[in-house]
């Protein structure tokens, strides 16, 4: 991309000529529940690990020595059949330098019990500025989230809520910090139209799944203004994507257990209306076996994108719409929105020490 102060525009390409502003969302207020605000104590589950397994790791972590006693101090350690659970003290998580943050918490989140660690607040790696813009937050309590910031690839994360909720004097500034930790930077993502132009080869390309006859009209238009114009991408999106974009999801979209995750997304993408049938990974996986094969040629609009880790661990999927940018929702939470972003941004959202390979994906007949 390209920039020309807040715009920036993409590769031309069969999409046409794409311009983005870059944007954060954020949680709404009521959507803030009290469990986000009151958090429980903290609790190192090291799964499968033996005891001096865990002491190893600690040495290994360059923590300072008085932080090494306390976190060594059997006092606060407990023994299950198959795991050893660490209390840390609330001053030893707070005083940890990102290094050793960052070194124990990329074993920690291997663990699900470990829910902060493996679920961290995450941001993209370049935007800390933007991630706590206008939090709301007092001077002294943002600089106290700062310091527990801590990189993971190309990813900033955030773990500590419990340590930090009770630092905090006021539930409204608990609510802020929640909110600001759960801002997801996304793209206002618009086409340009050139007057005169040939709208065909566009119709072609944002056209699928029948929806060619309503958009024709539409850039038509478009083409015909003596300038030209702007459309929001959002008005070429099937209805799915249409009404969820750049929102949260209510209690009324969740499907069986849990809410809509990535998988339900990609394989809704086209689907008018909804189907309820896929609810969870297995059947996401029954459903791609069956309906879709590989890709190894240049990306098109509808295309779902897997990341994978350690070439056979699905991490997450997402739909293709154009130039690099692709629609998601990031997790089966009720914190992670329906947004546009770019593949590199996209990334940054799974950082792992094994590298992740993105593996396109098409439905057949199209």
């Amino acid at each position: 991309m390209r920039s020309t102060k807040r715009v920036l525009f993409g590769k031309p390409g069969p999409w046409g000529e794409i311009q983005y502003v870059r944007i954060n969302i954020e949680m709404p207020d009521h959507f803030v529940t009290a469990h986000q605000i009151v958090q429980d104590e903290t609790r190192w589950f090291f799964r499968g690990h033996t005891e001096e397994e865990v002491r190893n790791l600690f040495r290994h972590a360059t923590l300072t020595p008085l932080q090494l006693r306390s976190v060594l101090d059997g006092a606060r350690w407990e023994r299950t059949t198959n795991a050893v659970v660490v209390i840390p003290s609330r001053e030893l998580v707070l005083e940890l330098s990102p290094q050793s943050r960052a070194y124990i918490y990329s074993v920690l989140s291997g663990f699900p019990e470990n829910f902060t660690q493996a679920f961290p607040y995450s941001f993209r790696g370049n935007g800390l500025s933007d991630w706590m813009a206008n939090s709301g937050l007092s001077a002294a309590n943002e600089k106290l989230v700062r310091q527990l910031f801590y990189r993971r690839g190309s990813s900033i994360l955030f773990s500590d809520l419990p340590e930090v909720l009770p630092q905090l004097s006021s539930v409204a500034e608990r609510i802020r910090l929640v909110k600001t930790l759960t801002r997801r930077s996304t793209v206002l993502m618009s086409l340009h139209v050139r007057p005169g132009a040939d709208v065909t080869p566009l119709v072609n390309y944002w056209g699928k799944a029948g929806r060619a006859k309503d958009l024709q009209p539409l850039l038509q238009s478009l083409a015909q203004l003596p300038d030209g114009g702007d459309l929001d991408i959002a008005h070429l999106l099937p209805p799915f994507a249409r009404k969820r974009l750049y929102t949260y999801p209510q209690p009324a979209d969740t499907r069986g257990p849990s809410m809509p995750d990535c998988h339900y997304t990609s394989l809704n993408f086209f689907n008018d209306p909804v189907s309820v049938s896929y609810g969870g990974f297995d059947e996401f996986r029954k459903t791609v076996d069956a309906d879709y094969h590989r890709v190894e040629g240049k990306p098109s609009y509808g295309d779902i994108f897997l990341f994978v880790r350690g070439g056979k661990d699905v991490l997450h999927s997402a739909v293709y719409v154009a130039d690099d940018t692709l629609f998601t929702k990031n997790g089966g939470s009720s914190r992670e929105p329906w947004v546009l972003m770019t593949l590199e941004d996209l990334k940054s959202i799974y950082p792992d020490e094994k590298p992740v390979e993105v593996v396109v994906l098409r439905r057949k007949g199209t």
